[in-house]
């Protein structure tokens, strides 16, 4: 994952690292601010589904780690968060060249973040979801 464009924050290009599973389906940040992030995948065959539309599951973790990653820009660096709540409506079928999350911070707690997910396939939206983001202490491994 390129973490050349997330200007400053040490936090977030560490996490970004340490989540395997975003570099295994090639999911990049474009854009980390206070409460937002951008993130992206190029859709190849492997991520199709019978009727060669994005598999829901891609689009459900596209939509997952941009409100997660907007959710940890506005937690302290002690801090982590998990998803404690999803949820996803898929509105079209995503048959473009790529996907594009949008994610924000709709409120942030000390104990919960509440956050939106936007994903679009060549500028239609295809999902919205709202998630629910626990905020945690970091545990040592």
């Amino acid at each position: 994952m390129n973490t050349a464009e997330i200007q400053g924050d040490e936090k977030m290009k560490e996490r970004i690292q340490q989540c395997k599973f975003l570099h295994h389906l090639n999911i990049k940040l474009h854009q980390v601010c206070d409460g937002v992030v951008e993130a992206s995948v190029p859709l190849q065959p492997s991520y199709m589904q019978h009727q060669q539309a994005a598999h829901g599951g891609l689009i459900t973790t596209l939509a997952d780690s941009a409100a997660g990653f907007a959710a940890i820009s506005m937690t302290p660096h002690d801090r982590e968060v998990v998803t404690v709540e999803l949820k996803i409506s898929f509105l079209k079928a995503a048959r473009g060249a790529s996907l594009v999350a949008k994610g924000k911070v709709i409120k942030s707690g000390r104990q919960f973040h509440f956050c939106e997910a936007e994903v679009w396939s060549d500028a239609i939206l295809v999902a919205k979801a709202s998630a629910t983001m626990a905020v945690v202490q970091i545990e040592q491994p």
